[in-house]
């Protein structure tokens, strides 16, 4: 259910991207390098969720991989440098953080997951920055749940933010998954119900205020007949309810981040697989009263399993967004880019590219001129995938 595979890369010290960029008025971008840093020990990384409150305050996490256990990482960039933050993991064979919104600099929230041993479903985990530590908030499941992962957040202030993810509930010989959602009050989750599909998760969500926050994500239609659906449900300070979206003609499709600048104005990213395979990019418009889908370019053409889609968007303004994108045939040859949308159309921002395939999972932007972006640098090492830290900033 992760939208980021795990993978490996032997190195304490990592090599990542900056992206630059100059505006709306072009296409074109500027990149610069810089250097992140796994913690002591560390043999491999990925980013897969980032939140910038300015230019020069960003907060990063994903993963880190130690003595053979999965472990959750955060990194802080002050305008200068990426630094290592300690963030705890729990008592248990794995964790990892797929997501993170801060609400100011002494407030963040970071979601994922930890596995308390090998073939266990995993658990939900929360961790929480207050300006000098990260610690833990006990999150919970349903009634009857045997575990489930957050996949995203959004705060609106120090004491109030919503996650979403999925759960994982046995249903006679099978195990099914759902959406779930929970809100932070300040000192503790709490789960609110969601529109119950089977077989759904609830990937991304972003909030506006206390009473309006809208996730999206995908489900399987009932009975499953191979297809998968665009999932998109708004809160309304009281209920969760399901909005209608639009599915391309081949029925296998997936939203993966959203971005609202106002509760009238959200855009959501992903992927769909076409009828001969193929996997392409996909973005989706709320305009206050119904889902349209955009129209996103696609360099190359992909097969399905890939990495490619569009996988992170941030907007700071309706007329303004910037999604994390990936085109690839194979992870090994993934090559990462970013789509701008101007107010009517998406465009290619071109990239500068590392030796090996990299992908981008994630984008926060201050501004229509300034966006960090995160993710991962596959490269081939001894029969298994070598995985570096990537981050991306102008």
């Amino acid at each position: 259910m992760k939208r980021l595979s795990t993978a490996s890369a032997a190195m304490t010290a990592m090599a990542a991207i900056a992206v630059g960029w100059p505006g709306p008025a072009s296409a074109a971008s500027t990149w610069t390098t810089q250097t992140t840093a796994l913690p002591a020990g560390a043999t491999r990384g990925a980013l897969q969720g980032v939140s910038c409150l300015t230019a020069s305050r960003c907060t990063a996490v994903g993963f880190y991989v130690k003595h053979n256990a999965t472990r959750s990482l955060a990194e802080s960039w002050d305008g200068t440098a990426w630094t290592v933050q300690a963030a705890p993991s729990p008592a248990a064979l794995n964790s990892s953080l797929n997501a993170v919104s801060c609400a100011t600099s002494t407030s963040c929230m970071a979601v994922g997951y930890f596995q308390v041993a090998a073939n266990d479903v995993v658990q939900p985990l929360a961790e929480h920055w207050n300006g000098s530590t990260w610690t833990i908030p006990p999150v919970s499941v349903p009634a009857g749940a045997l575990g489930g992962g957050l996949l995203g957040v959004s705060c609106t202030s120090d004491t109030s933010c919503t996650a979403t993810g999925y759960y994982v509930k046995p249903i006679s010989n099978n195990r099914l998954v759902y959406a779930l959602a929970e809100r932070w009050d300040g000192s503790t989750w709490s789960i609110q119900a969601t529109p119950s599909k089977p077989r759904s998760q609830l990937s991304g969500v972003s909030c506006t205020s206390d009473t309006s926050c809208t996730a999206v994500g995908n489900y399987e239609p009932t009975p499953p007949n191979g297809s998968q659906l665009t999932l998109a449900e708004h809160w309304n300070g009281t209920t969760w309810t399901v909005q209608p979206t639009p599915n391309p003609a081949n029925p296998v499709a997936s939203l993966a981040a959203i971005a609202c600048s106002s509760a009238a104005t959200c855009t959501a990213v992903g992927k769909s697989i076409s009828a001969v395979g193929v996997m392409q990019t996909l973005a989706e418009h709320w305009n206050g009263s119904t889902w349209v889908t955009q129209p996103t370019p696609n360099p190359t053409a992909t097969q399905a399993g890939s990495l490619t889609g569009l996988w992170g968007v941030s907007c700071p303004t309706a007329s303004s967004c910037t999604a994390a994108a990936t085109f690839a045939p194979t992870s090994f040859t993934a090559r990462a880019a970013a789509e701008y949308w101007n107010g009517s159309s998406w465009k290619i921002q071109a990239t500068a590219q590392p030796a090996a395939g990299k992908h981008l999972a994630a984008v926060s932007c201050v501004s229509a001129h300034v966006c960090t972006a995160v993710g991962g640098i596959f490269t081939q090492g001894t029969n298994r995938l070598l995985q570096q830290p990537l981050a991306e900033h102008d």
